[in-house]
């Protein structure tokens, strides 16, 4: 349901959708967000600004507090958003309410993604939205600039392969880590990575051990999360996993973490994940 006029009252649904209205000059209009960890990867201007947005959680809001504010608009960075955990506005919720909703959208199923796609589409639809297209194409051009001289990193160079985790090892456990269908295969592409699972359809699998040791990682992209390990302890439980000693990766101690808020959501900060990413997979390049 898109909004009939542009949108004055807008409620986002994470911190990663109200920074994206930050970088198209709309952040007047939000009154109410979500999530404000994906605040702490910004600029600290930035983070001052989306800091004084009245905050309804700090993980997904349920649908009352949603409602309650009485938007023209509801913007989040997944469908999974809506509905996809206990107590969340479903579409249907919204809807029903006469309340428009815009999101990020997955790619179709067996689609691999090798590009920021997904996130130019959010960045389009969502302009599209409060009448701005411009300015989300002048976003676009210069988030594409940014990750240029990531990409000058590895050019005529081949691919390094790469392991994502998105979480720390334990004996016996599959290992957790993501298919070819979403952006953060995109992002690894984008760095001169190839994940080695980019075979496996959608964009989050589970993988036993053997197999990650069988295509044997030259690097490992570890995801940090909100309430969970620091960057440095789950670097330090990758190289203490005695499962994972074999694989190239660990023994060359070639390891980058990097926060789920810009690294599996559409955002104006993903530019900030290829550049970190490409410098730890190539930094013998530089």
């Amino acid at each position: 349901m898109r909004p009939p006029s542009t949108p004055r009252r807008v409620v986002t649904l994470d911190g990663g959708a109200a920074g994206l209205l930050l970088r198209l000059g709309l952040l007047d209009r939000v009154v109410a967000t979500a999530g404000n960890d994906f605040f702490a990867a910004y600029p600290t201007g930035d983070r001052t600004r989306l800091n004084r947005i009245p905050l309804l959680s700090d993980r997904l809001p349920n649908r009352e507090q949603v409602i309650a504010e009485r938007p023209d608009l509801v913007l989040g960075t997944s469908t999974l958003e809506l509905g996809g955990f206990p107590g969340t506005p479903t579409a249907r919720d919204l809807s029903v309410a006469g309340i428009p909703v815009v999101v990020a959208c997955a790619a179709p199923t067996g689609t691999r993604v090798r590009d920021l796609a997904p996130t130019w589409q959010f960045i389009r639809d969502t302009a599209r939205a409060f009448g701005v297209e411009q300015r989300g194409e002048a976003l676009i051009t210069q988030l594409g600039a940014e990750i240029a001289p990531a990409r000058a990193l590895f050019e005529g160079r081949p691919p390094v392969r790469t392991l994502v985790l998105s979480a720390a090892p334990a004996a016996g456990q599959s290992i957790g880590t993501i298919g070819g269908g979403g952006l953060a295969n995109g992002i690894v592409s984008q760095a001169g990575g190839a994940n080695i699972f980019a075979d496996l359809p959608g964009d989050s699998a589970n993988v036993n051990l053997e197999e990650v040791v069988a295509r044997d990682p030259e690097a490992i992209v570890a995801i940090t999360f909100a309430g969970s390990a620091k960057a440095a302890d789950l670097v330090s439980a990758i190289l203490a996993s005695p499962q994972l000693a074999r694989i190239t990766a660990v023994r060359e101690r070639r390891i980058v973490t990097v926060s789920n808020t810009v690294f599996l959501s559409p955002s104006p900060l993903n530019g900030q994940a290829v550049t970190m990413v490409g410098a730890a997979l190539h930094r013998s390049a530089r």
